[in-house]
């Protein structure tokens, strides 16, 4: 979490709340190996917001590697987030 967090430069605490609330939603999984955490991205589910209904979370996440390759960066990264969450 320390590093989710200081690349995104949130308190842990938020990042804890944001995971956990993207594992309940089904978005992201959480195992437990060898007392060690691991999460993986569920890609194949839709964006829960209306207008983007019909775009998977893998499309989103493709499209914004696309945009950090391409130099847009933390312009895409804050579009996207704004628009998700807001």
């Amino acid at each position: 979490m320390r590093e989710i967090s200081d690349a995104l430069g949130l308190a842990e605490p938020s990042v804890r709340r944001i995971i956990s609330q993207l594992i309940s939603a089904g978005y992201v999984k959480k195992q437990l190996d060898r007392g060690v955490n691991h999460y993986s991205v569920t890609t194949s589910l839709p964006i829960k917001c209306p207008e983007l209904n019909h775009v998977s979370i893998g499309a989103l996440i493709q499209a914004l590697n696309t945009a950090v390759e391409s130099g847009f960066c933390c312009l895409a990264v804050a579009m996207a987030l704004n628009y998700v969450y807001a």
